[in-house]
């Protein structure tokens, strides 16, 4: 298909079922003609193992490739034709020394999809960013690329011209558990041009968590930190806090760490290891679902007044009351950095509102007599105090 822009064939999105090579012709030729393309967009069809191989040869005299869009490109396929596949487009891949991204997310391949992919990693060290999101590679297919990931860490680490420039690894939805996450964490910590990193809903479990927070502090240009709907505790916590606590990220932006059972305490260690360490850099907070009490609600006004930058707080599904003082400092924090509209609805919200009512009869008794009498409350009586 013919774009605007002569460097891009595109097939996106076009919902075609591709199966032999003949098939694809028409594309193949299109593709042949063009000496300049850099990127190629297949994603949203289902490509066959002889269409692949037509179309992947075709792309083998590309020289000058720098993206790849091959998600959601084998919906209905048989497991072992994928990996047929895949084999075909490596090949045409892997000697591109221009290639930044490659994109596979939304292919259901398993464990046995990752195979053919290990060449690549561990051949063509210029990839930049690496999205594998909803894979299904279970731990199996999880360790065979964060081994990969690994082997690729330990070239970088050699006296060499060329190093790993990976900066985007996104993993999620893969079901990686705390085998893969254990693994991965041992590349993580070689690579230092890492920049955003999302491992969202994985099962991953505290002693999991806690290999990756370790392992993240050698990277210290890290900017996206998303773990959401993994499992914290009180352990896995304890581990992020201590990092932020060592301002291990001092250039994070986006911190999800929403529906991972951070519980109050681990909660509120987070939000004061985020205070302590003076970070100035986050745009986006998400805390959802993770059981936050009016204590650790009150400490994020003190986050906010340090991030001038905030753009948006998701905090919906814990345990404060959305109408309580906690919240109101909040927004008046939010009104103080002049961003009213960052913080999402407080729905789902699971609070104790007898507690809250105590809570709240026991500041008025605090403050006793300090409130402004009626009759001085118009501002001439108050110039007078």
């Amino acid at each position: 298909m013919q774009t605007s822009d002569s460097s891009i064939f595109s097939l996106e999105g076009k919902g075609l079922k591709l199966n032999s090579a003949s098939d694809v012709n028409a594309f193949v030729d299109e593709i042949s003609k063009r000496t300049n393309l850099t990127e190629i967009k297949l994603n949203g069809n289902t490509l066959g193992v002889e269409a692949s191989q037509a179309l992947a040869k075709a792309l083998s005299l590309q020289k000058n490739l720098k993206v790849v869009d091959l998600s959601d490109s084998f919906t209905g396929r048989l497991r072992e034709e994928i990996p047929l596949a895949l084999d075909a487009f490596v090949d045409a891949l892997i000697d591109k020394e221009y290639l930044t991204e490659l994109n596979l997310s939304d292919n259901a391949f398993g464990p046995a999809g990752a195979t053919p992919l290990l060449r690549l990693l561990t051949t063509n060290r210029n990839l930049q960013v690496l999205r594998l999101n909803n894979n299904g590679l279970g731990p199996e297919g999880g360790c065979d690329i964060a081994n990969a990931l690994a082997g690729i860490s330990k070239l970088s680490s050699t006296p060499s011209p060329t190093v790993s420039k990976l900066h985007t690894l996104i993993m999620g939805r893969n079901r990686l558990e705390n085998k893969a996450a254990q693994i991965l964490s041992q590349s993580l910590s070689h690579l230092p041009s890492l920049q955003h990193l999302a491992l969202p809903q994985n099962g991953i479990r505290p002693e999991g968590i806690q290999a990756i927070v370790k392992a993240l502090p050698a990277c210290q240009l890290l900017e996206t930190l998303d773990l959401q709907d993994n499992t914290f505790t009180d352990k896995g916590a304890k581990a992020l806090a201590a990092g932020l606590a060592r301002s291990a990220w001092k250039n994070i932006k986006v911190l999800n760490i929403g529906d991972c059972l951070l519980g109050a305490a681990g909660s509120a260690d987070i939000l004061r290891a985020i205070v302590d360490s003076k970070l100035g850099t986050i745009k986006t907070l998400i805390l959802t679902f993770d059981e936050l009490d009016e204590n650790a609600a009150g400490i994020i006004p003190s986050i906010i007044r340090a991030n001038s930058n905030l753009e948006r707080i998701e905090l919906n599904g814990n345990a404060f009351n959305p109408e309580g003082s906690s919240v109101k400092k909040i927004k008046d924090a939010l009104r103080e950095i002049g961003q009213t509209n960052a913080l999402d609805v407080l729905d789902e919200m699971e609070f104790d509102e007898e507690e809250d009512e105590e809570e709240e009869d026991n500041e008025e008794v605090e403050r006793g007599g300090s409130e402004v009498p009626s009759e001085l409350k118009d501002d001439s009586d108050l110039d007078d105090l």
